[in-house]
């Protein structure tokens, strides 16, 4: 049987999907009002919602890179 090396960087990139996932789901970016006019808060509330949303594609890459390997 081959001996195959863990990739640790696999591991620490899932840890962070996870965090930021519950984060998703969670919605510590608080309301995300899309229709409110644009200040600085919602600006960046929907930069944080974005990069969470980002997450969730990247969780399922990882999983799949580390079943896969």
């Amino acid at each position: 049987m081959e001996n195959k090396k863990r990739q640790h960087y696999l591991d620490l990139v899932k840890v962070l999907a996870i965090i930021n996932l519950c984060a998703l789901h969670y919605s510590w970016a608080g309301d995300v009002d899309f229709a409110a006019d644009i200040s600085f808060s919602v600006a960046f509330r929907r930069f944080v919602y974005g990069f969470y949303a980002c997450t969730v594609p990247l969780f399922v890459m990882v999983n799949g890179a580390l079943l896969l390997n």
